[in-house]
C-alpha cells in the first residue's frame, strides 16, 4: 500500500538539518577501516531496506534526492559537520520521526563532483544520515506492524436503532380498530400478498386502503363514475394495484396513493337481460337502473396476467377474462339460466376457476350453484347444487391444493341447517362437512391447516369469529371482541394476524334509530 506523503519535503529537512548542525557536540567524519566496515554495514542494511520496500522505492526517490542535495550543500560549505553523539543524534531522530507512519527506504544517489576528500567526506555524511534516519524509521515501522499483526481496532459504522415497541403476541389479541366515516357494513375487506396493506369496501363510503401494522396511512378512492359505487376489491399478486369491481366498471388503482391507473368496461355499450314473451329482449347499459347490473367481483390471476370479473346484467350474467395490461378480452365463461355470479375465485397454481351463482328468481326454494372451469380449455369440470345462506356467498380454495370451501346448507329434523364443505373438484368428491358451522364468512390461515369462519346460531353467534383445525375438527380459539354481525373476514398472507368487520349497529335512543359507523378489527390469529 503506498503512502501520499513526503517525508523529506524542503522544509522538512531544512529543519532536520539546521538542527543537526547547530548541535555543539561536533564529531568528525570516520576515516579508518573500522569505520569502513560500519558503512558498509549500514549499506547492507540500507540494501535491505529497499529490496523490502520495493513498492515504495520510486516514490521516495525523489524526497531523497532533495535529501541529499541539502545534505551536499552543507558539507561542500563546511568541512566539518557539526553531528550530536550517537545518543543524542538516536534521540533527536525518533523525536522527528513521532509524526511520520511509514519508512522511508534510501537509494544513494550519484556522488557530487569535487575532490576526493569532499567526495568521501559527503558521501559518508549523506550514509550515516541517511542510515539514521531510516533507523528511526524502520524502527517505528516495525512497532506499527507489530500493532497490525495483534490486531487494529475495525472502524464500525454507527446506525441509529429505531426504539422497537413490543407487541402483544397472544392469539386473539386486537391490534387496532379502524372505523369507516360514515354507516353502511363491509363488503370486502383483503390484505396485500405481502401482508402490508389492507383495502375494504363499505357500500356507502366506498373503497379505503390503509397500512395493515397500524391502520395508517388511509387513502381513499373516489369513484369516478356518476351514481357509481364498489362491489368488491382484490389485491395484486405484486401487492402493487388494486382491482376495484364497481357497478359501472373494473378500476385498477395504485395501493399506495390510490390513483387510477387503468380500467376496464367491457367495450360492451349495451347488454341483453331476460328475454320477454315477445321473444325480444330488454337492452340495459352497464349504468345501473337498480342494484343488479355492473361488475359483481373481480379476481386476479395468480400470475396477475389475466382478471376474471363477474358481470350481472340484472337477471342473468357471465364471467369475463380479460389481458389485465392492454384490456384485451380472453375468454368468456357462460351461466344458462336465471344466474348472477356473485363470486370469483383462481385456485392458486391458475388451473381453475370456481364461482358461485344464485338465482334470481328468489323464492323460498332457490337453488344456487357452485361452478368450476378449467382455465385452460374452459370446460367446467365441477357442479354443485345448493340452497345458499346468501346472495354473496363467496367461495375459498384450500391454499395449495384444489379442494373447495363454501357455505351450503343440509336438511336435518324438518329445518336447514348451515353446513361448511370442503370438496376435491377433480374427483367431485366431499373431503369435509362440518354441520352446524360457519355463516357466510370463511377465512383460510396461509398453511391450509386452520379454518376461520363466523358463528351461525345461537345468541351473538353472529359477532364470533371461530378458528377451527381441520385435520382435527376441533375449535381452537373463539374472537368475541365484535359487538355486531360480522360480515367479513380475511387471514393474513404471512399468517400472523385476522381482520374482520362488522355491520354497523342501529341505535334506539328516545324512539330514533342511530346508525353507527362499520368496525374492522385487526387481531393476532
Amino acid at each position: 500500500m503506498k503512502h501520499n506523503r513526503k517525508f523529506f519535503t524542503s522544509s522538512n529537512v531544512d529543519e532536520q538539518v539546521d538542527r543537526l548542525s547547530l548541535n555543539p557536540n561536533v564529531i568528525r567524519l570516520p576515516r579508518n577501516e573500522q569505520n569502513q566496515e560500519l558503512f558498509r554495514a549500514e549499506e547492507h542494511l540500507v540494501q535491505n531496506l529497499q529490496a523490502y520496500y520495493q513498492t515504495e522505492q520510486q516514490q521516495d526517490v525523489i524526497s531523497l534526492e532533495q535529501a541529499w542535495q541539502r545534505i551536499s550543500t552543507r558539507v561542500v560549505g563546511n568541512r566539518e559537520l557539526s553531528h550530536p553523539t550517537n545518543k543524542s543524534l538516536l534521540t533527536d531522530h525518533l523525536r522527528i520521526s513521532q509524526g511520520r507512519t511509514r519508512t522511508m527506504r534510501n537509494q544513494v544517489s550519484a556522488q557530487p563532483k569535487g575532490g576526493k576528500l569532499f567526495q568521501r567526506l559527503g558521501m559518508l555524511a549523506a550514509v550515516l544520515c541517511v542510515a539514521l534516519l531510516v533507523g528511526s524509521m524502520a524502527l517505528v515501522l516495525n512497532l506499527s506492524h507489530q500493532k497490525a499483526r495483534v490486531g487494529s481496532p475495525s472502524i464500525q459504522k454507527t446506525h441509529t436503532t429505531p426504539t422497537v415497541v413490543s407487541t402483544p403476541t397472544s392469539v386473539g389479541t386486537t391490534i387496532y380498530t379502524r372505523s369507516s366515516s360514515n354507516s353502511g357494513d363491509f363488503s370486502a375487506l383483503t390484505w396485500s400478498p405481502d401482508s402490508k396493506r389492507i383495502a375494504s369496501v363499505v357500500i356507502s363510503n366506498g373503497v379505503q386502503i390503509w397500512d395493515a401494522v397500524d391502520g395508517k396511512h388511509l387513502v381513499t378512492v373516489p369513484m369516478p363514475g356518476q351514481n357509481e359505487w364498489a362491489w368488491s376489491l382484490e389485491w395484486s399478486p405484486n401487492s402493487v394495484q388494486v382491482a376495484i369491481a364497481t357497478n359501472q366498471e373494473v378500476l385498477i388503482v395504485n395501493g399506495q396513493t390510490g390513483q387510477t391507473v387503468r380500467s376496464y368496461t367491457g367495450n360492451v355499450a349495451m347488454v341483453p337481460t331476460t328475454p320477454t314473451t315477445t321473444g325480444t329482449s330488454y337492452l340495459s347499459s352497464l349504468f345501473p337502473a337498480s342494484g343488479g347490473f355492473g361488475f359483481r367481483t373481480t379476481a386476479w390471476s395468480p400470475n396477475g396476467q389475466q382478471m376474471a370479473s363477474a358481470i350481472s346484467f340484472g337477471a342473468s350474467g357471465e364471467i369475463r377474462v380479460w389481458n389485465t395490461q392492454t384490456g384485451a378480452p380472453a375468454f368468456t365463461l357462460s351461466v344458462s339460466g336465471s344466474y348472477v355470479v356473485s363470486s370469483v375465485a383462481w385456485s392458486s397454481d391458475g388451473t381453475y376457476i370456481a364461482a358461485h351463482a344464485y338465482n334470481t328468481q328468489g323464492g323460498d326454494g332457490q337453488t344456487d350453484q357452485v361452478l368450476v372451469w378449467n382455465a385452460a380449455t374452459h370446460q367446467r369440470i365441477f357442479r354443485h347444487l345448493d340452497m345458499m345462506l346468501g346472495s354473496d356467498a363467496p367461495v375459498f380454495w384450500q391454499p395449495q391444493s384444489h379442494n373447495l370451501t363454501f357455505v351450503g346448507t343440509v336438511h336435518s329434523g324438518g329445518n336447514y341447517m348451515a353446513t361448511i364443505e370442503i370438496w376435491d373438484v377433480t374427483t367431485a368428491t366431499l373431503v369435509k362437512q362440518f354441520i352446524g358451522k360457519g355463516g357466510n364468512e370463511l377465512a383460510w390461515s396461509p398453511d391450509g391447516k386452520y379454518l376461520a369462519y363466523t358463528g351461525y346460531g345461537g345468541k351473538d353467534a353472529m359477532n364470533l369469529v371461530v378458528i377451527m383445525d381441520v385435520s382435527t375438527d376441533q375449535q381452537v380459539y373463539v374472537y368475541k371482541e365484535h359487538t355486531s354481525r360480522i360480515t367479513v373476514l380475511a387471514w393474513s398472507p404471512d399468517g400472523k394476524y385476522i381482520v374482520s368487520g362488522e355491520s354497523d349497529n342501529t341505535v334506539f335512543n328516545n324512539g330514533q334509530m342511530t346508525p353507527t359507523t362499520s368496525v374492522a378489527r385487526v387481531w393476532i390469529a
